[in-house]
């Protein structure tokens, strides 16, 4: 079954539920730099770091070695014997 949805019509139930007091509009961005050569599976890693504005990323993974010659975005990985909780 397929559903298809006049333009007007999604439009006026997006405005609708817009009004309502419980319903947040969020806008993703999406991007893939694909940081990771090595491990692409540990992008998330970084792009949690850079959402959450973090300070450090404590990581073992050598994969991040090369990550660390790039000026942009700047993250700051250290190791995990070297990570202190204040």
């Amino acid at each position: 079954m397929r559903l298809v949805l006049d333009t007007n019509l999604f439009r006026k139930y997006h405005r609708t539920l817009l009004r309502l007091s419980n319903v947040i509009e969020v806008n993703p961005i999406h991007f893939n730099w694909r940081l990771i050569e090595g491990d692409p599976d540990d992008d998330k890693f970084v792009y949690t770091y850079i959402a959450s504005r973090s300070d450090i990323l404590p990581k073992n993974d050598r994969h991040f070695n090369r990550r660390q010659s790039l000026l942009f975005p700047k993250v700051i990985c250290v190791k995990l014997t070297e990570f202190r909780f204040p």
